[in-house]
């Protein structure tokens, strides 16, 4: 019994899909109204996910460009952090500020760095977020916190002179 309607199924089921793809065919062979608005649906998804694409693209380059920057400025300010410890110590060896002034300005400096530190990376975390309004107020600590590393920097300049 078995045997004889397995036949019958597999017929019918090639019947049902037979007709859709024949009726899919006319449609998009004849110029039909329905396949014509088929492909006009498919071609707009289609464009619709390329532009997004290309401008998730754009967001991503600028974010990598946004992170380089921060990591070169990052790099700069630990090079700067060795070189003006260095000043530190030959002003100190020539006898020309105390130990306590060298260490006073070299603990003051890496206080600022590890600050610039973390407020890179909090710069970095909010742009990753998206968070516009958090990632300017971090850029503005950034800056602040340069323009005192440049001070600090100069009074280490005068002082080991």
């Amino acid at each position: 019994m078995m045997r004889t309607l397995a036949p019958l199924y597999v017929t019918v089921l090639l019947l049902g899909g037979c007709s859709t793809y024949l009726a899919e065919k006319a449609d998009l062979e004849g110029g039909g109204a329905a396949g014509s608005q088929r492909v006009a649906a498919a071609q707009q998804r289609l464009q619709a996910a390329q532009d997004k694409q290309a401008g998730l693209k754009e967001d991503e380059l600028s974010a990598q460009e946004e992170r380089e920057a921060v990591e070169s400025e990052l790099a700069s300010v630990n090079r700067n952090l060795a070189t003006q410890n260095a000043k530190l110590a030959k002003a100190q060896a020539a006898g020309k500020i105390t130990a306590a002034q060298e260490q006073q300005r070299r603990r003051q400096l890496e206080e600022l760095t590890a600050s610039f530190q973390t407020a890179s990376l909090k710069l970095q975390t909010r742009q990753n977020a998206g968070d516009t309004a958090g990632a300017h107020a971090q850029e503005q600590e950034l800056a602040r916190l340069k323009a005192e590393i440049e001070a600090t920097n100069k009074e280490i300049g005068i002082l080991a002179q």
